[in-house]
C-alpha cells in the first residue's frame, strides 16, 4: 500500500495547501500508477512562473520530497547534474512533517533564488558545505556503505579499500556491500 492510500488525508493536506497558496499544479498519473507520487507545479518569484517537479519518497511525510528544475540553471543551491534545489537544508532537523510543497514553494523558493543571484556568502544561505560527491553519478541501486565508528590512524594519509563482489555473469546485480567493523 502506498502512502497516498493508507494516509489520504495527507495528501489532501498537500493538494489544498497548493490550491490555497494559488500554484497550479498536476499529479502525473502515470508515475503514480507505477507506485511514484510526482506532482508538476508552477509557482511563482517575482512574477516569474518557474516550473518545478516534486518526488514524494516512499516513506513520506517521515521523509521528505525533492524538488527540481529544468526551468532554473542556478549556480549555487541547485544540483549541477539532477537539477535538484536545496529548498530544505541537509539537516534532518530541517525536515518537520507539517511541512508542505506549497511552503516550500512559496516561502523558500524565493530565497534559494536570491541567494544563488547574491553569490558566495549571501546571508540568505545556510553555511553547510557540499559534498563534491553529490555530484557524481551513481548506478540505480548501488551503495555501498562504510561504518562511521571505523577509524583511520591520523598518521595514514593514502591507501587502498578492497572491496570484493560476487561474480554475476550477465551484470545485472548493482554493486552493494556494508563494511562494518566488529
Amino acid at each position: 500500500m502506498y502512502w497516498w492510500e493508507s494516509q489520504p488525508e495527507r495528501l489532501e493536506y498537500e493538494l489544498e495547501a497548493l490550491d490555497l497558496a494559488g500554484i497550479p499544479y498536476e499529479v502525473d498519473e502515470a508515475a503514480k500508477q507505477a507506485g511514484q507520487l510526482r506532482m508538476r507545479a508552477r509557482p511563482s518569484v517575482d512574477g516569474m512562473s518557474i516550473k518545478v517537479e516534486a518526488a514524494f519518497p516512499d516513506l513520506y511525510p517521515e521523509f521528505r520530497f525533492e524538488v527540481t528544475s529544468q526551468d532554473l540553471q542556478l549556480d549555487r543551491h541547485q544540483h549541477r547534474l539532477g537539477g535538484n534545489l536545496c529548498l530544505i537544508g541537509r539537516s534532518t532537523e530541517n525536515w518537520d512533517q507539517r511541512h508542505t510543497l506549497a511552503m516550500y514553494l512559496t516561502e523558500k523558493l524565493p530565497i534559494v533564488i536570491g541567494a544563488a543571484e547574491e553569490g558566495a556568502g549571501s546571508v540568505l544561505e545556510e553555511q553547510q558545505a557540499e559534498p563534491e560527491s553529490d555530484y557524481f553519478s551513481y548506478e540505480p541501486e548501488a551503495s555501498l556503505l562504510i561504518d562511521s565508528s571505523w577509524n583511520i590512524p591520523a598518521e595514514v594519509d593514502a591507501g587502498t579499500l578492497e572491496v570484493g563482489l560476487l561474480h554475476d555473469a550477465m551484470n545485472t546485480t548493482p554493486l552493494r556491500g556494508v563494511r562494518a567493523v566488529v
